[in-house]
């Protein structure tokens, strides 16, 4: 199960479920999406359909709120990425 990504997938779906009190729902799938891209970029994709279905089946605004926040650390990711390419070009030219 734990080479094949099932239990990622099964703790995103729970992760993008996971609200407090009801009213608190903080990004804990997103962290664990972040850790995934990380350690085990092969199985993200899925991680994050998962994480979006278990958001979607608390409500609607709970997915969106998490598309939002996946795109944002994807854009952020892209930037540092960019970013840090560039500064490894410049310092080769010194």
């Amino acid at each position: 199960m734990i080479e094949k990504g099932f239990l990622l997938c099964l703790l995103g779906l729970l992760l993008g479920r996971a609200v407090i009190l009801s009213t608190l729902s903080p990004p804990f799938a997103l962290a664990f999406i972040v850790s995934v891209w990380y350690l085990r970029r092969d199985k993200v994709v899925a991680l994050i359909c998962f994480s979006l279905i278990g958001a979607c089946t608390y409500s609607i605004m709970h997915g969106v709120y998490l598309v939002l926040a996946i795109a944002t650390m994807l854009l952020l990711n892209i930037i540092f990425f960019m970013s840090n390419t560039s500064r490894n070009y410049f310092r080769l030219l010194l």
